[in-house]
């Protein structure tokens, strides 16, 4: 600045030279007057400088000096000049002073402001260097030790405190090997202030302040925002002279604020990468018990076997397992370990290996239930939980089962000659509940068209929207509707019956199921079952599904037209089951269609209302004035051979309806 205010007098100086025919001088306070006006200084001239002349000015020889001051303006500067000539020199002088003055005070500001603009960009630049931060720490510990080392290099602070929660308390840290702390009570209370705190709010909110920071000159700390409450909070400490202006203030606020972000999102992104990794471990740990699972079922002579299981979530603590005796016969065993996830995974992976190292050696289940139970037993008092398991020895000549249950849920059979299921309950406590178990084996006969199904309470417990459990009834149900079918499609429909019950509602527990169906040389016909719901809007794909299923079985004296007519009737049956047995409210239909090239026939079953839409149909139409209603019995009439209703005993409706194909007799 100095010397641009130089610059500008040397020019001014010309001027007064050619206007007075006398000199002109700058001098700043640092400036000795002999230095400048070297042979010029006289004792007259001196006292100008020290205030004793009477007057601004002093005549030595034919000059006449001059003394203009800038009155107080900073940095303080005068003009000495001397002329020969005559002239209103003062007025001239004081202009020139004032416009050196406002020169100079313009290049103080200009200089200020670069210093400003040098200070905001260095804040700016730190500003942008906080989000590269984020990105380069490995961890939030690491992230805000690195925000305030580049703090300390932009902040004139004898010291920069960041506190955060963290696991158990505090995470502090502090730019100085200071021993600065903040007491947890007014740590609690920043955190909860709304904007940046001064030193006197501090002291306000908690008086201890003044004496524990008694060497802190001012101090400023704002909270740390988070989406609810404040993470933590951000201080500047100044120890030497001085106080902290609002710039500072505002710069408190807005890092702040970046710091709130950064923590969010760095939370945000450690969570999702645990997230990520338990779900690759999850995957891992679903394929290893994915693999634990029998890759085919035996094949035993007399009967069919399928199994299926699906956990509540990516790995459970359902499983199945096939194994061989010595002897050769197969063991089958479903297991449900207590609990769910990673814990109950790592059991039945125990269970899982112990069952094939005692099966080959134990013909009777329920020894060999014991056996299990006397090596797991320990693991399952650390771990604290129990197994129920239910194991099946299948004999095939003749067809028999040797059945064995751990407190596992009851075995269901369906009895064809009596069309009847009956349910094995369990023989002994589960598996971990003593250390010695006692169980009994109960010998099942199988007749040709029986079914054994072996199930885990996620089947039975499977809840709706409105807490009701499946239950054994609808198990009953299905298993009677869908009884002829192979073993693969029963299940299928079990699993469809239970997910139409359960609607969108996602499965609590697992669902695991192995069945054993036995094979009747009678059936000369397809059996495909179904179930649906008795919503109104499920009764038009289940007859295009029906149309579908039916249609490759008319043959060539059959037309396609009798595809029509057995669907159409069919349509008017599930109809009258969704408005009248249910009322329109929501139920579960389910049957099967068995077809063959003599007849198709359709036997369904609800629980709703009893009614028979049958009884008083008999009537003459006069054409000239038709029934609103009716329609749809006459329809059922017209495209089948037989039609029959029968409300059962356990207050089912079942409806069976009969097409016989053309070629073939009718009644």
């Amino acid at each position: 600045m100095k010397s641009k205010v130089n610059s500008f007098a040397k020019t001014l100086a010309i001027s007064w030279r050619l206007l007075t025919e006398g000199e002109l001088f700058l001098l700043f306070p640092e400036d000795d007057p002999r230095d400048v006006l070297g042979k010029e200084m006289t004792p007259e001239i001196g006292d100008l400088f020290s205030g004793t002349a009477p007057a601004s000015q002093v005549v030595i020889g034919k000059h006449t000096w001059r003394l203009a001051t800038t009155n107080g303006f900073d940095p303080k500067f005068s003009l000495l000049a001397s002329a020969l000539r005559d002239g209103p020199w003062d007025e001239l002088l004081h202009g020139w002073i004032s416009l050196l003055s406002d020169f100079s005070r313009v290049e103080d500001i200009a200089k200020d402001l670069v210093v400003e603009l040098v200070k905001a960009w260095d804040r700016l630049s730190f500003l942008f260097e906080l989000t590269k931060i984020a990105g380069r720490s490995s961890g939030q510990e690491e992230m805000l030790h690195m925000i305030v080392d580049s703090l300390a290099e932009v902040i004139d602070a004898g010291d920069i405190i960041i506190s955060v929660d963290s696991v158990g308390g505090r995470t502090t840290i502090l730019s100085s090997e200071a021993d600065f702390s903040i007491p947890m009570e007014l740590y609690l209370k920043i955190k909860q202030a709304s904007s940046p705190m001064s030193y006197s709010d501090v002291k306000r909110i908690y008086p201890e302040a003044e004496r524990i920071y008694a060497d802190v000159d001012d101090l400023i700390i704002a909270p740390l925002p988070a989406p609810e409450g404040a993470y933590g909070l951000l201080g500047f400490v100044k120890t030497n002279k001085g106080e902290y202006d609002a710039s500072e203030a505002q710069l408190l606020a807005s890092v702040a604020e970046h710091i709130g972000a950064l923590i969010e999102a760095s939370q945000a992104r450690h969570s999702r990468e645990d997230a990520e990794r338990l779900e690759r471990e999850l995957s891992i740990a679903a394929d290893i018990q994915a693999n634990l699972l029998p890759v085919r079922l035996p094949e035993v002579a007399g009967c069919e076997l399928s199994a299926h299981l699906q956990p509540a979530r990516r790995i459970g603590g359902d499983f199945y397992d096939v194994a061989h005796l010595r002897t050769g016969e197969p063991i089958l065993m479903l297991a449900d370990v207590s609990g769910k996830g990673m814990p109950a995974a790592i059991l039945t992976a125990v269970v899982h290996a112990t069952f094939h190292g005692e099966a080959p050696y134990q013909r009777d289940p329920a020894q060999l239930l014991s056996e299990i139970n006397r090596s797991i037993y320990p693991d399952l008092e650390k771990a604290q939980a129990f197994v129920t398991a239910a194991v099946a020895r299948i004999d095939s000549d003749p067809l028999r089962v040797a059945y064995s249950s751990a407190g596992h849920v009851e075995a269901a059979i369906w009895r064809k000659r009596r069309q009847w299921i009956e349910f094995l309950p369990a023989t002994g406590l589960p598996l971990g509940v003593q250390r010695v178990l006692s169980c009994r084996t109960k010998e099942v006969a199988l007749d040709p068209g029986d079914v054994l199904l072996l199930y885990s309470d996620g089947v039975t417990e499977a809840e709706n929207r409105d807490g009701e459990v499946f239950g054994a009834q609808r198990l009953s149900d299905i298993m009677e509707a869908v009884h002829p079918a192979s073993a693969a499609d029963q299940i299928l429909n079990i699993l469809k019956a239970v997910e139409t019950f359960c609607r969108d509602l996602p499965l609590r527990d697992d669902l695991t199921m192995v069945l054993l169906r036995a094979e009747d040389d009678d059936a000369d016909e397809t059996i495909i079952p179904f179930v649906f719901s008795s919503d109104s809007n499920a009764i038009s794909p289940f007859v295009e599904w029906a149309w579908g299923k039916i249609s490759p079985f008319a043959t060539a004296g059959g037309t396609p037209d009798l595809v029509d007519e057995f669907t159409l009737a069919l349509s008017e049956v599930v109809t009258n089951q969704s408005k009248h047995a249910y009322d329109r409210s929501s139920g579960l239909i389910m049957g099967r269609l068995s077809l063959s090239s003599k007849e198709w026939r359709a036997d369904l079953f609800d629980r709703g209302e009893g009614f028979d839409p049958f009884i008083g149909e008999e009537f003459e139409m006069d054409p000239d004035d038709p029934p609103m209603n009716g329609y749809g019995l006459r329809i059922i009439k017209s495209a089948l051979d037989t039609y029959k209703y029968e409300r059962q005993r356990d207050n089912r409706n079942h409806w069976t309806l009969t097409k016989i194909l053309m070629g073939e007799e009718r009644e």
